[in-house]
This record gives C-alpha cells, sequence and structure tokens, in this order.
C-alpha cells in the first residue's frame, strides 16, 4: 500500500512539472530576423580585439538560419558593445615556479536596442576567460574567446522570447 501511494505522489508531481516545468530550451522562433552590428569599442590597450570580436559575431550570426546579418538602415535589432577589460596573467606554476599556463580573461558590456523604437532588449555585462599552455597562440586563445562571447550574445539574444 505504501508503495502505491509513493508511485501516485510520484505521478502527481510529474505531472504538475511536466505542465508547468522549466526549460533551458532555446525557442526556435526568433523574433528579429534582420540584426545589424554596430560599433564594437575596445577600451582595453590590447589592440585589434574589437575587430576579433566583430568577425565572431558575423560568422556566429551567419551560420544561424533564422538570422539575417544586413546594414544599419535595414536593421530591426542592432547589436553593440563596448570591450573593457582584457588580462593575462600567469595561471599554472610547474614545480620549479615556472609559468605552465596562462589565463586570459575578456570582459564586455553588450547592448541590443531595437532600431525603430531604441528599446533596449538587453543590456548585459559578458566576461570570459580560458586557460592556455605557454606554447599555444594566445591570438588562437583569444578567437576561443571571442567566439564564447559571440555564443553568449546570441544565448542572451534568444533568452529575451
Amino acid at each position: 500500500m505504501k508503495y502505491i501511494f509513493l508511485f501516485l505522489l510520484s505521478l502527481i508531481l510529474n505531472l504538475i512539472t511536466f505542465r508547468c516545468g522549466y526549460t533551458t530550451r532555446i525557442p526556435s522562433q526568433i523574433v528579429y530576423k534582420k540584426i545589424a552590428l554596430s560599433f564594437i569599442e575596445n577600451k582595453t590597450l590590447k589592440p585589434m580585439l574589437e575587430i576579433i570580436l566583430t568577425e565572431e559575431l558575423e560568422n556566429y550570426f551567419k551560420n544561424q538560419p533564422q538570422i539575417k546579418l544586413v546594414n544599419l538602415e535595414e536593421a530591426e535589432l542592432i547589436i553593440s558593445g563596448v570591450i573593457d577589460n582584457y588580462e593575462k596573467k600567469p595561471a599554472v606554476y610547474d614545480a620549479f615556479q615556472n609559468i605552465s599556463e596562462w589565463q586570459i580573461i575578456i570582459s564586455c558590456q553588450v547592448k541590443g536596442k531595437e532600431r525603430d523604437t531604441e528599446r533596449i532588449i538587453f543590456n548585459n555585462s559578458i566576461s570570459k576567460s580560458l586557460n592556455y599552455p605557454i606554447e599555444e597562440a594566445e591570438e588562437k586563445v583569444i578567437r576561443e574567446i571571442m567566439k564564447k562571447i559571440a555564443s553568449e550574445i546570441y544565448q542572451q539574444l534568444s533568452s529575451q522570447w
């Protein structure tokens, strides 16, 4: 009898959870189909970060079939950003206190606003980091971090609906 009661209780809880459940699924229907990338500003001392982020955003959005990159005049949504932090610091030392891995941290403030209404859809800070061995090229790591930032921007864009 006790097991039947537990089974029924479990079944009821599953039904409630199913109807009122939380999901991490990204909606397949995106409201803004035409997106433009505005100026990405680099406020760090590391040159070229704004160019790399712009390239990675373009590559990321071009691979999203429901989104079309357009110029500012045609856009429904305009994405802009400011890269405000770049850090490269030792992450791991070997037994002789030599650096064996570096860590790069890049932070930026990203904003998405509707072109016609000027309504801000999202305005968030994003910070990503990556550890890498000293033999690896720094630019390759920077590109990987920028890919992560582009993905995060898309996630923020998608989570608004």
